[in-house]
């Protein structure tokens, strides 16, 4: 089977700063993946960042979602569904990545948040490196069919 990147794209960004917390750097990133399967060849997937996910008084808040499709062809591994779980949130991460380092570089009173690489794939199976900084995975992956 091959499996085919159609589209990635930013499709929801919130961002918004708070100069009185400048002096608090903490971030909490919440990772949410939400499957839906509009043709039976086709994955769209909408994967949600929350930079200050439970953090009291932060320097800033962004929150953004990007939007995927992934379309499959011919038989045989991984399904699109399998693909869903483990490879399709890996393919947004470098967008992540450099979305968040250009918005707070560009907004001028917080210090540029980079997210260092991270092993996307070890993450999101819940495995973490102890040197690893920060603390990112997947919190939420939620297929169109519930019951899965």
């Amino acid at each position: 089977m091959h499996i085919l990147v159609e589209n990635i794209s930013l499709a929801e960004l919130e961002f918004e700063v708070y100069p009185e917390n400048a002096e608090n750097l903490s971030y909490g990133l919440h990772v949410t993946c939400r499957d839906h399967y509009p043709e039976d060849n086709l994955l769209m997937q909408v994967v949600t960042f929350d930079l200050m996910h439970e953090i009291e008084k932060p320097a800033f808040k962004l929150r953004f979602s990007f939007i995927s499709q992934f379309r499959s062809e011919g038989e045989g591994e991984p399904t699109l569904k399998e693909f869903a779980k483990f490879n399709a949130p890996a393919y947004v991460v470098p967008y992540a990545r450099e979305l968040v380092s250009n918005v707070t570089s560009r907004a001028g009173v917080i210090p540029t948040l980079v997210i260092p690489p991270i092993n996307v794939f070890a993450l999101l199976k819940g495995i973490r490196d102890d040197f690893e900084q920060p603390d990112l995975g997947l919190d939420e992956h939620i297929p169109d069919d519930e019951s899965e």
